[in-house]
């Protein structure tokens, strides 16, 4: 980045003044660092570590009917990226194939999609193993996977890995789903709109999961497609309110969020107390 560009950066307080100017609302705090030195050995995973599937939902178009706000977008279905992106899913470097999981009621659609993804690339002349496409029967409100999917951790001194699930609220914006009443809330301390079908994928992925193995004892997919053993792994609901995507790990022990996250999950009572640091590390309150 040039020198003069850095010039040109505005200054937390410039900023500051504009959140205030665009919102109404005063800024957050600055930011703080929490540490907990227990040792543990659960690794919450990085977005960016090696996986073998993704998921990605194909929801309706079609908002619900004024009313009717919880359920899901009906009328035709579309990905929110493009078949390109997906087929380059496919296109690992390992010996492990990349699984893909797709987020949609009707079972039907699958012969749809297929015959879609394969037409890109053959068109690309990529290849595409359709028996590596998986539908997961729930109907989502969005496209935002990404926010609403399962968390992982991994217990390395088991070497097991688990879902942690937190409770998926949104800030209302984006041009996909935005839910009714949402138009006018505090941006500050995030709007409390729920999405109930986004926020219960997680537990719906799990459960596709788990099934073969609880079914069966043996891993098994839709068309009698069998796959190597697949461990059961463990859940945990964390009771955190969370637009997801505000949830940032490095894989190394290390969580990053805003200031929203503290907003969303403040008790009542606490908003009666202050708090103050005493000496680095230690808090006090009045």
């Amino acid at each position: 980045m040039s020198d003069q560009k850095l010039l040109n950066r505005p200054t937390p307080e410039q900023l500051a003044d504009y959140f205030l100017a665009r919102s109404g609302c005063e800024h957050p705090p600055p930011s703080k660092v929490y540490r907990n030195d227990t040792p543990s050995p659960v690794n919450a995973v990085p977005e960016f570590a090696d996986m073998g599937a993704v998921l990605i939902a194909y929801p309706g178009t079609v908002p619900p009917p004024a009313g009717h706000s919880q359920e899901p977008p009906s009328g035709p279905r579309s990905f929110g990226i493009p078949n390109e992106l997906i087929i380059r899913m496919q296109q690992n470097d390992t010996v492990k194939p990349v699984h893909i999981f797709v987020m949609c009621a009707d079972l039907d659609q699958r012969e749809v999609i297929l015959r879609d993804l394969q037409h890109t690339a053959d068109e690309m002349s990529l290849r595409f193993d359709p028996d590596h496409l998986h539908l997961v029967g729930w109907d989502t409100d969005t496209f935002w996977t990404r926010d609403y999917g399962p968390w992982w951790v991994h217990d390395l001194k088991n070497d097991t890995y688990a879902i942690a699930k937190h409770t998926h609220t949104t800030l209302g914006g984006g041009s996909v789903g935005l839910v009714e009443g949402a138009e006018n809330g505090n941006p500050l301390v995030g709007l409390g709109i729920f999405r109930p079908n986004d926020d219960y994928s997680a537990v719906k992925l799990s459960d596709f999961l788990n099934a073969p193995i609880r079914k069966w004892n043996t891993a098994k997919w839709p068309g009698d497609k069998k796959l190597p053993q697949i461990a059961v792994h463990d859940w945990y609901y964390l009771g955190l309110l969370n637009v997801g995507g505000n949830y940032m790990v490095n894989g190394k022990g290390v969580v990053v969020s805003t200031y929203l996250a503290a907003r969303q999950n403040e008790l009542p009572a606490a908003r009666t107390v202050s708090a103050r640091m005493s000496s680095p590390g230690a808090w006090t309150t009045s």
